[in-house]
């Protein structure tokens, strides 16, 4: 069987890029999270408002 030989440089790319996109995936889930709280809280702070005003 015949092995590839790849540079340390190469396989440097491949490994920044891998990590970046993983970075970049985590960034995406922890937006959609924060924006989920966000909401949540709003809806909870526009129920609490209308059970005090008893709308």
């Amino acid at each position: 069987m015949n092995k590839f030989k790849i540079s340390d440089d190469t396989l440097n790319k491949f490994e920044n890029s891998f990590n970046s996109e993983i970075k970049n995936k985590i960034d995406e889930l922890n937006l959609k999270e924060s924006i989920k709280a966000i909401v949540k809280s709003k809806t909870d702070v526009t129920a609490s408002l209308r059970s005090r005003l008893g709308i």
